[in-house]
């Protein structure tokens, strides 16, 4: 430590800071690490086994699992307690929504959002797409009591939610193939999907296309309802799903036609 101070005060150039420097390093090489391991995630639909995720990452197995303990700790990475595979967590999905929620299109979708739950103070949420389906974006919760659980980062089912049955029927099959096929080999074990064939999802998503919105009653929590619409950008492009979460008896749009109208008034282009 003296001989740091006297190089310093002679002005000799040494490199005074290579400790600290020798700390960044290793602290930049441990988020490159990270930074493999997310990208790993990524580019894998599904959640992925330790051993794969090594041979993917290049890390050793014994080392990718103290990472692995580190960022399932951070909420960053999800352990499946049955399968014991991998994939991201509540925290990854929540910082994900967050970073897509600047575009301007979006931006315009949230005040729509808000101004959609003012005039029908009806819970109103807005899903966006991503590679393991429909997640939740944004939330304008009801000035009433709702019961039902949704949270900002959460992955929606496709085939048992309103927005994922919208992204089914208006996305191409190559985005959302995979995601479907997925639950449709599942649905056995789904809580109660809309719907549980190909065939019975193409004859919905010709009529989701020719109404511009789906009706859910109550298919994953009796006397909950949820209706929702695509939102489109200034382009005409899709930006994302609205639903109105709330009590089937105010939502219906057979006995509440306001509340559809103004779905789709705010869900349309701006």
């Amino acid at each position: 430590m003296e001989r740091l101070r006297k190089d310093y005060r002679s002005g000799i150039t040494r490199k005074v800071g290579a400790p600290s420097q020798i700390a960044r390093r290793n602290g930049i090489k441990s988020i490159d690490l990270a930074g493999r391991i997310f990208e790993a995630l990524c580019k894998n639909k599904n959640a992925i086994a330790l051993s794969e995720l090594a041979k993917q990452t290049r890390i050793p197995a014994s080392k990718l699992h103290r990472y692995l303990v580190s960022l399932t700790n951070m909420r960053m990475v999800h352990q499946d307690s049955i399968t014991r595979k991998y994939s991201f967590g509540p925290l990854a999905l929540e910082i994900g929504a967050a970073a897509t929620s600047g575009s301007d299109d979006l931006s315009d979708a949230i005040a729509r959002q808000v101004e959609l739950r003012n005039h029908i103070d009806e819970t109103v949420s807005l899903s966006v797409w991503s590679a393991r389906g429909p997640i939740i974006l944004h939330v304008e919760p009801a000035n009433h009591a709702v019961i039902t659980t949704i949270k900002i980062g959460s992955v929606l089912p496709i085939l048992e939610t309103a927005a994922g049955i919208v992204f089914a029927s208006l996305l191409p099959r190559s985005m959302t193939g995979a995601v479907i096929e997925q639950e449709l080999s599942n649905h056995a074990t789904a809580l109660n999907p809309i719907v549980s064939t190909s065939k019975a999802l193409e004859r919905l998503a010709v009529s989701v296309r020719r109404r511009g919105y789906i009706h859910n009653k109550g298919h994953l929590l009796p006397g909950v309802s949820a209706l929702a619409a695509p939102v489109l950008g200034r382009a005409g492009q899709l930006v994302g799903v609205f639903s109105i979460i709330g009590q089937s008896v105010r939502i219906d749009p057979t006995r509440n036609k306001t509340v559809l109208a103004e779905l789709l008034r705010q869900a349309g282009e701006p």
